[in-house]
């Protein structure tokens, strides 16, 4: 079957159906300004369906929606300056090589990327240019090898990440630039391999990170320049090998860090920069091989740092630099292994540490440089 073409300056174009068991279908292609186009529908088993590309300025285009067992669909690309264009809908079970998603140029009210089904080799999700208004990303089901998710320009009100189910191998999430409004990434369920989590640029009011479940093998989690109102890291659920928490550079008002749960082989919490108003640091559970905890730099308003539960071999506490008003250090619980406590440089108005329960293996309490109003240090309960 050959190709689908609308060339020129069309009007209240209707739908494009693909109805049964089709082989070799080519290209759909949308180029000049249209308006009113339907939708686009695949239902059924269809095999090596080619590209859609939307070229130019086009406006009210429909759903794209794929329906049925296909194998070897193509890619989905909108660019130029197109407006309220309709959902992308993947629904179906057992769908293969399914091409890459893509969004380039100033486009307005794109509407949800949906996967629903069992999912082979998904590509690339990527917007890229100067969009405002982009709906959902969502990935449910029993997905495999899914790729890179990027936000690249200057991006406005876009909406959130959503990975449900048992996935494997899920890439990076890249958001690269200066974007505002982004919503929420969420991953729930049994997830293997997922990668890592990048945030460059200047952003703003970039929303909660949530991994939710029995994950193995989570990349490191980086954030890197100037940030403005990032919200709460929460891990919670028996994690495994999950990588570094890292904020580089001038922050304000970054949310909690909590990990809650039986986990395994946690990286480092750094934090290096000039930062305002970081929350708390929550550990809730039973651990083992937590890495260091260390602030570095000049920062202000630190909260506290909260260790409950049976622990093992937690790294050190350090506080390095010139810092101002950091909070309490506390762990209670039967805790084994945790190594030294440092204070270095000059440090204002640190509160209280306190160790309560039956611990063992409890390291130095060193305070090294010009420090001011350190308050108590408390050890309560049978120690060793």
């Amino acid at each position: 079957m050959g190709d689908f073409n609308i060339f020129g300056n069309n009007t209240e174009i209707g739908d494009f159906n693909i109805i049964g068991n089709n082989t070799g279908i080519k290209d759909f292609n949308i180029l000049g300004n249209n308006t009113g186009i339907g939708d686009f529908n695949i239902l059924g088993n269809n095999t090596e369906i080619k590209d859609f590309n939307i070229l130019g300025n086009n406006t009210g285009i429909g759903d794209f929606n794929i329906l049925g067992n296909n194998t070897g669909i193509g890619y989905f690309i909108i660019l130029g300056n197109n407006t309220g264009i309709g959902d992308f809908n993947i629904i179906g079970k057992k769908n293969t090589g399914i091409g890459d998603f893509n969004i380039l140029g100033h486009n307005k009210g794109v509407r949800d990327f949906n996967t629903l089904g069992n999912y082979t080799g998904i590509g690339d999700f990527s917007i890229l240019g100067n969009n405002t208004g982009i709906g959902v990303f969502n990935i449910i089901g029993n997905n495999t090898g899914i790729r890179n998710f990027s936000i690249l320009g200057n991006n406005t009100g876009i909406g959130v990440f959503n990975i449900i189910g048992n996935n494997t191998g899920i890439r990076v999430f890249n958001i690269i630039g200066n974007n505002t409004g982004i919503g929420d990434f969420n991953i729930l369920g049994n997830n293997t391999g997922i990668g890592d989590f990048n945030i460059l640029g200047n952003n703003t009011e970039i929303k909660d990170f949530n991994i939710l479940g029995n994950n193995t093998g989570i990349g490191d989690f980086n954030t890197l320049r100037n940030y403005t109102g990032i919200g709460d890291f929460n891990i919670l659920g028996n994690n495994t090998g999950i990588g570094d928490f890292i904020i580089l550079g001038n922050n304000t008002g970054i949310g909690d860090l909590n990990i809650i749960g039986n986990n395994t082989g946690m990286g480092h919490f750094n934090i290096l920069g000039n930062n305002t108003g970081v929350g708390d640091y929550n550990t809730f559970g039973n651990y083992t091989g937590i890495a260091d905890f260390s602030i570095f730099g000049k920062k202000t308003g630190i909260g506290v740092f909260n260790i409950i539960g049976n622990n093992t071999g937690i790294g050190d506490f350090n506080i390095i630099g010139n810092n101002t008003g950091i909070g309490y250090f506390n762990t209670f619980g039967n805790n084994t292994g945790f190594e030294d406590i440092n204070i270095l440089g000059n440090n204002t108005g640190i509160e209280n540490f306190n160790i309560l329960g039956s611990n063992t293996g409890i390291g130095d309490f060193n305070i090294l440089g010009n420090n001011t109003g350190i308050k108590d240090f408390n050890i309560l309960g049978n120690n060793t």
